[in-house]
């Protein structure tokens, strides 16, 4: 498999076609998207205590962790 790779580590061009290689899809996800998903995830959470607060729950004792 031959490389031309355009001076970016991350990518290169193979048969006129772009590809990203593991380093560069890992650097995509640590740098790009752990953002977005940390947004989603506090969402989800803070929907999840409403149900637990609108259903009669004690939201921290329902964790048991008090």
């Amino acid at each position: 498999m031959a490389k031309e790779n355009s001076g970016n580590t991350f990518t290169y061009y193979y048969n006129d076609k772009l590809l990203v290689s593991k380093e560069g899809i890992e650097w995509l996800c640590k740098n790009c998207f752990k953002q977005k998903y940390l947004e989603l995830l506090e969402e989800y959470k803070m929907e999840l205590t409403e149900k637990y607060i609108e259903a009669g729950y004690v939201y921290d004792e329902f964790f048991g962790i008090n």
